[in-house]
């Protein structure tokens, strides 16, 4: 009878510790890491543009769905006031892309590198450098050829402008009214 009394406690804490082990490994939370990214210092700083470097220091918990570089004349870039030049899905930890659009020269311009996860947004330091201008705008094309005043006019080209705050579009010296833009 001792015996049998024996095996029922070694059999109960035996089960007893089962399930603490189960609830206890149950209730560990996932640890979300995110990315840390980091802004090179921008080089290749000529008449013709800026390459601008990034580097991902540690990789994060979800994959990077876009990524590239914030740039513009404040320090204070975010997504909703810089203009973006987006390298889509991560799949390095060093990129780089090379600004040849929308720079004046002897103008001081900030950078920094970005990436989007599906839980958030991650930014690298913010980085200065002084342009030497870049290359000038190529238009191909304008419809319709010719119009009334009121008209809207759509011209075609390549490296028309990051932004639409640094577009001007001037007919016979006034300035017209941009609807719509895209860089290219």
């Amino acid at each position: 009878m001792q015996k049998r009394f024996e095996n029922k406690i070694f059999f109960f804490s035996y089960v007893a510790s089962f399930l603490f082990i189960i609830i206890f490994n149950s209730c560990k939370k996932d640890i979300y890491q995110h990315p840390i990214l980091h802004t090179g210092e921008v080089t290749n700083i000529t008449d013709k543009g800026a390459m601008f470097y990034g580097r991902v220091l540690q990789s994060g918990s979800e994959e990077v769905v876009d990524h590239g570089f914030l740039w513009g004349s404040q320090r204070d870039l975010a997504l909703y006031n810089s203009a973006k030049i987006s390298l889509g899905i991560l799949n390095t930890k060093d990129f780089k892309t090379f600004l040849d659009n929308s720079l004046e020269k002897g103008k001081t311009y900030y950078v920094r590198s970005y990436a989007v996860d599906k839980k958030s947004i991650y930014l690298g330091r913010v980085v200065s450098f002084t342009s030497m201008g870049s290359i000038a705008p190529e238009i191909y094309s304008l419809e319709p050829t010719s119009g009334i005043w009121g008209d809207t006019i759509t011209i075609y080209g390549n490296r028309l402008g990051a932004t639409p705050e640094i577009v001007s579009v001037l007919i016979d010296e006034i300035k017209a009214p941009l609807i719509e833009h895209s860089e290219d």
